[in-house]
């Protein structure tokens, strides 16, 4: 006796392939970071300075950037601590789960140093020393905990430039 059903997979096997694909396809490879190309200028970074005198200024790099535009800081006077000049966006990331940052970073000030932060009660932190001409830079964490923000904290008085935040589950 033949079997004249050729098709190998039901409508509904098909539908179930599909979304586990698609599925798994989004869980790696995505960029956790809204702006991180700053292309929507400053939109989802929280800019503060001010804390224990700090002052820094906060903008948009439209030349010599890493690749269209880049975000821009300026301080001019440290606080006591390393994060009274810092730069926030908000992520989710799940806990016991490997990430890996990307970033292209520059200064005007040779031996510069910023430093990424990931943080809700948990807190891990590197710092980068950045060179005058574009570097990547990469960072790869486990979360003990569910993750809400990033943050890059401004320790060292000059001119800073981000570009291309990348954070990715590896």
């Amino acid at each position: 006796m033949l079997n004249n059903n050729l098709n190998i997979f039901s409508p509904m096997k098909k539908v179930i392939l599909l979304i586990a694909l698609i599925v798994s396809l989004s869980s790696f490879g995505q960029n956790y970071i809204e702006n991180g190309n700053f292309e929507r200028e400053l939109q989802e970074w929280n800019n503060l300075q001010g804390d224990n005198e700090s002052y820094a200024k906060f903008g948009l790099e439209t030349r010599n950037t890493h690749k269209g535009y880049a975000m821009k800081v300026v301080v001019l006077r440290l606080g006591n601590n390393d994060w009274d000049v810092q730069s926030i966006t908000p992520i989710k990331l799940k806990k016991r789960k490997h990430y890996r940052l990307t970033f292209y970073g520059r200064t005007r000030t040779p031996g510069a140093a910023i430093k990424a932060v990931i943080q809700n009660e948990e807190y891990s932190s590197k710092d980068f020393t950045l060179t005058t001409s574009w570097s990547k830079y990469t960072w790869e964490f486990k979360t003990v905990e569910e993750i809400l923000d990033l943050k890059f904290h401004f320790f060292n008085k000059g001119t800073f430039y981000l570009d291309e935040v990348y954070l990715e589950k590896i």
